[in-house]
């Protein structure tokens, strides 16, 4: 959860409601995880129709750790356009509140859980 208060505490309240007096396990630490992320997809869906299959792109490229969005290869790959179109969609989703751009012009995605959904359940 990449150290975010709110989901830590959801996954942890998800975890505790899984435990028997034996203990916890990684399984069950895994079925709280999956259950939070099916839990928030409905949310996750929303904002995916509420953009446009380029930012959609952008997103997925985010969440695969994409640096360098203007190289032709990263263009191809997730379909954005031109290099010229990057500026025009960090902005888009920056405004939406969907990323984060940190220091050294780092780009994640501002949501760990919707980061993980985009990655491994959306695609």
């Amino acid at each position: 959860m990449k150290n975010h208060p709110y989901y830590i505490q959801q996954l942890s309240q998800q975890v505790w409601f899984r435990t028997p007096d034996s203990g916890c396990t990684k399984e069950i630490v895994e079925e709280a995880f999956n259950s939070l992320i099916a839990q928030l997809s409905l949310l996750f869906a929303n904002v995916i129709d509420s953009l446009t299959p380029k930012q959609i792109n952008f997103l997925l490229a985010v969440a695969d750790g994409v640096s360098n969005f203007s190289s032709k290869e990263v263009l191809n790959k997730y379909k954005l356009g031109t290099s010229a179109n990057i500026k025009n969609l960090r902005k888009a989703t920056l405004e939406k509140d969907l990323i984060d751009v940190l220091s050294g012009n780092i780009i994640e995605i501002q949501d760990p859980a919707f980061g993980y959904w985009l990655k491994y359940v959306y695609r």
